[in-house]
């Protein structure tokens, strides 16, 4: 059943609280991919149906999935990959320069 609600407009965090740029928003079954601004925002527009799995994901991130089932969505948070590390500062803040304790040669 096709949910009455689009857009719909949400947020993506870390679990520090700080929203999380460039998250990415698949609708499974659907091309419908999304990515979230520098404030972690995000907006649905083209329609959902109940029953339909959102998944988010991020480099250094751990993805998680959530089933639609009304207009309201959960607050969204992902956790860091536990051997993820991300630089926090500078020009290339943001990206992952350790994961699986292996380098991704970034400087």
């Amino acid at each position: 059943m096709r949910l009455a609600c689009a857009p719909i407009v949400g947020n993506v965090f870390e679990a520090n609280g700080e929203p999380l740029r460039g998250a990415t928003l698949l609708i499974k079954g659907t091309h419908q991919v999304y990515v979230t601004d520098s404030e972690g925002k995000f907006q649905f527009t083209d329609p959902v149906y109940e029953g339909q799995i959102l998944t988010i994901g991020a480099a250094g991130y751990v993805s998680r999935e959530i089933p639609l089932a009304d207009c309201s969505l959960p607050r969204l948070v992902l956790a860091k990959e536990p051997t993820a590390r991300i630089k926090q500062t500078g020009k290339r803040a943001g990206q992952v320069v350790r994961l699986n304790n292996r380098s991704t040669n970034l400087k």
